[in-house]
């Protein structure tokens, strides 16, 4: 708890002082270019990584670290007009460490996003991220252990956006999400999941909105030998309190099923949260309760989350940006594992020229398995160079 209490002090004083920093003032930023364009990329850094093989530390001991050289090429392809937003970008990761050759490797992340004004009432969009990556806390998934192994990874999502009338919306959402790792056992499982959601809302006032929910999603864990159901029913109210400044919360009954041991568990779920965006100010927070599907060790459970991100300038060239996430899993079921899991990062940036910036970042991951101890710690901190140059395609 303490350390909850830290991260979230940490993240509390980031978010401050960016938004102080940002009301004096403000930071260079080119926009988006109209019709087609094509920004070929590429970040030279290095950085320290404090726990190289992902274990716990020996008795009265530290874990192995090691200084590491990354090459990030990539490249983003956008088109943006009057009603179609588009960009699909690719970045590889080659990685060289200074005294343990057999971790280096290439590592590659490719994202897709469109959306589409089909109407002036509707609005179509289609997500997608995948990610192949040489440790499993790098992935964020539900329940997921801290190892170095290899993961891949793959997250879609689409949906629609509609305005049934002036004060009626509906919006529909399908998630897929899989996962496949190069070391499977009871602790990490390879499996998908897909959701399908619908949110009915309606806008009493020009403050004031509530919409009524309901989600579906189903999880085959265990290469498709372990299959649950969760399905969540219930309402949010958002209120504006200032123009910027949205207030939200969501609650309802939460039930999951279980097919291998033919087990039923029902709940409360709920979340509330908070955001402000500005011109160049975007801080936000939440915090929730949720029956999630795991790719980890049990395949179910209950999982409080407490999250919060900063993203802003701290002057005409410099910037910065952060984020913090508390994960607690609660077993839904006797075979299951409670633990925490931590996710900080941050990084502060100067805007060189138009077409380059420095950035020094670090991040910190921990997971702690709470009945079991040895708990895993990892430290990375590093300096890179950014070149990037958008080029308009005629």
């Amino acid at each position: 708890m303490q350390r909850l209490i830290w991260t979230s002090a940490l993240a509390a004083a980031l978010a401050a002082g960016a938004a102080v920093s940002a009301q004096q003032q403000e930071v260079e930023q080119p926009g988006r270019i109209p019709g087609w364009s094509f920004t070929p990329s590429v970040t030279i850094g290095t950085l320290f990584d404090s726990n190289i093989s992902l274990t716990s530390p020996p008795f009265a001991g530290t874990t192995e670290g090691d200084t590491l050289f990354a090459v990030q090429p990539g490249g983003e392809l956008g088109f943006f007009s009057r009603r179609t937003e588009f960009s699909a970008a690719y970045q590889g990761y080659l990685r060289r460490y200074v005294d343990v050759d057999a971790l280096n490797g290439f590592d590659q992340r490719a994202t897709l996003s469109l959306r589409r004004a089909a109407t002036k009432r509707v609005s179509l969009f289609v997500n997608n991220f995948y990610a192949d990556m040489p440790t499993t806390d790098e992935t964020e998934l539900n329940g997921v252990p801290f190892r170095r192994a290899g993961s891949r990874t793959n997250r879609l999502a689409a949906g629609l956006d509609a305005r049934l009338t002036k004060f009626t919306t509906l919006s529909t959402r399908y998630d897929m999400t899989w996962a496949t790792f190069d070391q499977t056992d009871e602790f990490l499982n390879n499996g998908t999941v897909h959701s399908a959601q619908a949110k009915l809302g309606r806008q009493l006032s020009e403050r004031l909105a509530v919409a009524g929910d309901y989600a579906f999603r189903f999880a085959t864990l265990d290469d498709d030998t372990r299959r649950l159901t969760f399905h969540d029913t219930g309402g949010t109210v958002t209120w504006v309190a200032a123009p910027r400044t949205r207030l939200f919360g969501s609650a309802g009954m939460s039930t999951m099923f279980d097919e291998l041991p033919q087990e039923r568990r029902t709940g409360p779920y709920y979340r509330l949260g908070v955001d402000h965006t500005a011109e160049y100010v975007s801080v936000g927070a939440s915090f929730g309760r949720q029956f999630l599907p795991s790719f980890g060790f049990g395949g179910s459970n209950e999982t409080q989350e407490l999250s919060g991100f900063v993203r802003a300038p701290l002057g005409r060239r410099l910037y910065t940006s952060g984020s913090v996430t508390w994960r607690h899993a609660i077993p839904l079921l006797e075979s299951s594992i409670e633990a925490d899991t931590y996710f900080l990062r941050g990084s502060v940036g100067y805007l060189a020229a138009r077409w380059a910036r420095v950035e020094g970042f670090y991040a910190f991951t921990r997971y702690d398995p709470i009945d079991l101890g040895g708990d895993v710690s990892r430290h990375r901190v590093g300096v890179q160079i950014v070149l990037l140059q958008p080029v308009r395609i005629r």
